[in-house]
């Protein structure tokens, strides 16, 4: 994704398409990860993980094979749209959800967060890399060929790194479906749980799978129920429920409401994606695509930074204000961006293209005022 997304809008312009319709194109093309993620990964775990993950590195691979071989916009269109192509360079289709979903099986509950860290680190990190590499072989080959040639040679390359992780996927290991076999039992971690296991043999088994999820309440003598005891203990009960069933509306709205911020947050990112960062530095600066590709992937490695803290933060601050500073995305956000490019689009017809960083800019400062106010005295409860 990092190699395809500072070249994506120079390519589209190289083949002569308007300002407008490359802002039409990108926006259809997240609108088409959309439905792809949503559809895909709904099935996911009823047709296999794996499965699914090769499913979309197939599409990936084709739509990089369509970007070589066809220059019509149409076809262009099409692949984008029902393929998997990312004009940010942010993980885009099925591969995000499912592979979360997968990592979360494998670890430890208290382990998740950070090794979750660690895979959006090597995210970050693979975007860099990825639009470094692009950036010294199209810088090469442009000494003999011209750049739209080198451009759809990158793409060449991404349909072939397409192929590698349908097999790849395929060859995971079986602990990731849902359907797993069964994990070995934990190690124990110290001579005094030994100790508990012995003494505790005629015990009844403590695993988690098979501890009751709902606690167990203390029995009531209905022989006392005339009792005042007896009806002050059925009355806390009943007014305990009450308030569990009036609380539990309360992440309800939250949800809604973070999700609006996460989407409004995800507009304004969308007005700026690395492919039309690439377009502004070329055309007001004069860049060359190899600085193009360095400033792009030191903005990736600058986020690998903030996601090494992203562990010790929310540990210290909760998981909300570690959201402010490290901007955690999902579906919801990249449909609200679906909209982002085409306005793009129409800035750069009429010559506005700086304004988009003013306006993406002002969006995100009112989105992390919005959410610090809105859940700043929000505590961890999960």
């Amino acid at each position: 994704f990092g190699a395809i997304a500072p070249i994506l809008v120079l390519y589209l312009t190289a083949l002569g398409f308007s300002d407008s319709n490359v802002g039409l194109f990108l926006s259809l093309t997240l609108f088409g990860d959309v439905v792809l993620a949503l559809s895909i990964s709904w099935i996911a775990d009823s047709v296999g993980r794996r499965r699914v993950l090769a499913v979309g590195s197939a599409m990936m691979a084709a739509s990089g094979f369509v970007f070589f071989l066809s220059g019509r916009f149409i076809v262009l269109l099409l692949a984008a749209t029902f393929g998997v192509i990312s004009p940010s360079g942010n993980e885009v289709g099925p591969f995000s959800s499912v592979e979360v979903g997968m990592l979360s099986q494998l670890v430890q509950p208290e382990d998740r967060i950070y090794v979750l860290m660690h895979y959006q680190i090597l995210g970050f990190v693979g975007l860099a890399l990825g639009s470094l590499v692009s950036g010294a072989v199209i810088s090469h080959l442009e000494k003999g060929a011209s750049s739209h040639e080198a451009y759809r040679f990158v793409f060449l390359a991404y349909g072939c790194i397409g192929l590698v992780k349908v097999a790849l996927s395929l060859f995971m290991t079986p602990y990731t479906e849902l359907d797993h076999p069964h994990f070995p039992e934990r190690l124990v971690d110290s001579p005094e749980a030994s100790e508990d296991e012995e003494t505790d043999v005629d015990d009844e088994p403590t695993c988690d799978e098979r501890q009751s999820l709902i606690a167990k309440r203390p029995l009531i003598d209905r022989t006392a129920s005339s009792t005042p005891q007896a009806v002050i203990t059925t009355t806390k009960l009943t007014l305990g429920d009450l308030d569990d069933a009036e609380e539990s509306a309360l992440p309800l709205l939250s949800l809604v409401f973070i999700v609006l911020l996460f989407s409004v947050d995800s507009f304004a990112s969308s007005l700026t994606p690395a492919s039309y960062v690439s377009l502004y530095l070329k055309s007001e600066y004069g860049a060359t695509i190899r600085t193009i590709t360095t400033v792009l992937a030191s903005s990736a490695l600058g986020a690998v930074v903030t996601s090494l803290l992203t562990g010790a933060i929310s540990k210290r601050i909760g998981l909300v204000l570690t959201m402010v500073t490290t901007h955690i995305s999902d579906v919801a956000r990249t449909l609200a961006a679906a909209p982002g490019p085409f306005v793009t689009g129409r800035l750069v017809e009429i010559d506005r293209l700086r304004w988009v960083f003013v306006i993406s800019g002002a969006i995100k400062i009112g989105y992390d005022l919005a959410l610090l106010g809105g859940f700043r005295q929000t505590k961890l409860q999960h």
